[in-house]
């Protein structure tokens, strides 16, 4: 492929897995709607783009869509209004470098340079790309930018693709950011792994350039062009590469074909426990949700079947074979009240840090049933008798049927530690949540490989991402300004949308950001290990 195809193909690979999503609902078949508007419901077509085109994509049997969600607190309409500045997307977006267009436009071409090309074998030498703007629509609480791309080789389509973003109003100055895509096509059947990997990439690349647009706008109450490029086009060069860990020595991709239906999912991003074990109670549950930070909340769809990926998730001995936001965990299993020790990578870079902290993390959430699973930890960290950090991580695994799952991530935290660091506890967060989508994303493709999850297999091939980690608690953003929208309480009337996505993500999540912490308090500073258990009647926040 010469290097104007490869820009072009590339680059569509990307946009289309975007705009696939918005189409993925509108297929023949009938497929479950998930509640959430993860796409839009694509009616009307553009003369420059078909309804056979789209199914071709969406009955796809070439390879899983790739599904990404994150929630930030950036209002809406000034998300929006620096988001369609596509020109600027390569100062805060890395799956870009380049992109020639000033802004969208409907049925033109959009012409862009990215960073996760797959890496494929019997590439045609001649090939003729393209790629246009097939959706573009904006009212006061959503919009949508999609591609649709194509690559060409003797009259014979070898890659047909689409990606499309969704940004919904969450209201009260949040938004959820949507990234979907789907490609199908002769050159995809024949290097699986590499675009699965390269489509997840793409997605997590941008999940993590809207990470550093919410600090910066913590920062400074607006997103200027000059300050978005100054802290956070830093990313550029600090991401995981997870197409190159595809490559490595894995044999041939053994996805079976997929039905045509595209996932559906609730995205539970959270859900305050109603029933508290002995070890967590309802005020301290209370105390993180009322944090002034937003929560780190993060969802992925991949091809695994539920009854494979849950014990292999449950062994979190292994995790850091593959989930690069811990080094290293003492307790082989869950257990609901029991400690959870981990060292974590994503310390967050805090300022007037007591000298005598004592940390904690215990399990306060530990739930499976047939078709879900969840896990989470409740941390804290006392000077003394005050809490100066109080947080929770849940995940929580979905089964969708036909060997999908949905994996979300969520957690949130609080205290004065917290802040009085605000923009560094937002990137620890967030980059917590996308090293561990991460890595999961390399799970999904050693299932891919092998038909099976185990130890060696997933560790010659993920536990390379350790060295290619997401660090955004490294961007060099000043102390942030007041926040201009303070976090609402669960239940509050003007958070109905934030509730409703947030009622969904199960304790599971919250667990990432206990390791996170646990982590930091032992790495960095030596804090005690002590489980630190008293009278004050610790209670685990997992129970749904």
């Amino acid at each position: 492929v010469n290097m104007l195809a490869s820009r072009m193909l590339a680059s569509r690979f990307l946009i289309s897995m975007l705009v696939a999503g918005l189409s993925s609902l509108v297929q023949a078949q009938i497929c479950v709607d998930s509640g959430v508007p993860l796409f839009s419901r694509v009616q009307n077509f553009p003369p420059c783009f078909t309804q056979q085109q789209q199914d071709q994509i969406l009955t796809s049997a070439s390879m899983p869509p790739s599904v990404g969600l994150t929630t930030i607190r950036v209002p809406f309409n000034v998300f929006m209004d620096f988001f369609l500045q596509t020109k600027l997307w390569p100062t805060w977006n890395p799956f870009v470098t380049n992109v020639d267009q000033s802004s969208p436009e409907l049925c033109k071409p959009f012409t862009a340079a990215v960073t996760n090309t797959p890496d494929m074998d019997n590439v045609p030498a001649k090939m003729n790309s393209s790629q246009i703007i097939v959706a573009l629509e904006r009212n006061s609480t959503s919009a949508t930018v999609g591609w649709y791309y194509t690559a060409y080789a003797n009259g014979v389509a070898q890659i047909l693709g689409r990606h499309d973003y969704y940004i919904d109003d969450a209201g009260s100055g949040s938004i959820y950011v949507h990234s979907w895509e789907q490609a199908a096509g002769p050159l995809i059947d024949n290097n699986k792994n590499a675009w699965v990997a390269g489509l997840q990439e793409a997605m997590l690349d941008s999940l993590a350039g809207v990470s550093c647009l919410e600090m910066v706008y913590h920062t400074y109450g607006k997103l200027d062009a000059a300050q978005v490029a100054a802290n956070c086009q830093y990313l550029q060069n600090k991401l995981p590469v997870i197409r190159k860990v595809a490559k490595s020595a894995m044999p041939g991709s053994i996805f079976p074909n997929s039905t045509g239906c595209n996932p559906a999912s609730t995205v539970k991003l959270h859900q305050p426990l109603a029933v508290f074990p002995p070890c967590y109670s309802q005020a301290e549950q209370a105390a993180v949700f009322a944090s002034p930070m937003p929560p780190s909340v993060g969802y992925t769809t991949l091809r695994i079947p539920f009854s494979v990926f849950v014990p292999f998730f449950n062994q979190t001995g292994l995790w850091p074979l593959w989930n690069s936001f811990v080094t290293a965990v003492n307790s082989p299993s869950p257990e609901l009240c029991a400690p959870f020790l981990s060292t974590v990578t994503n310390t967050p870079d805090m300022d007037n840090v007591p000298s005598n902290l004592v940390s904690n993390q215990i399990i306060v959430n530990l739930d499976q049933t047939p078709t879900s699973s969840t896990m989470g930890w409740y941390y804290t960290a006392y000077s003394g008798s005050v809490a100066q950090i109080q947080g929770r991580h849940d995940y929580y695994v979905e089964d969708l049927g036909d060997g999908y799952i949905a994996f979300h991530s969520w957690e949130a935290a609080a205290g004065p530690l917290i802040s009085n660091n605000l923009n560094a506890w937002v990137a620890g967060l967030q980059e917590a949540m996308l090293n561990s989508l991460s890595g999961v994303s390399c799970l999904e493709m050693v299932y891919a490989s092998y038909g099976r999850l185990t130890a060696s297999e997933v560790g010659a091939h993920c536990a390379t991402l350790q060295g290619q980690r997401y660090t955004l608690s490294k961007v060099p953003l000043p102390a942030p300004t007041p926040s201009p929208t303070p976090a609402p309480a669960p239940g509050d009337s003007d958070n109905c949308n934030l509730d409703a996505i947030l009622a969904g993500v199960p304790a599971g999540i919250g667990g990432l950001v206990t390791g996170f912490c646990f982590g930091y308090f032992l790495a960095r500073n030596k804090f005690s290990r002590s489980t630190y258990f008293d009278d004050r009647n610790y209670v685990p926040m997992g129970g749904r």
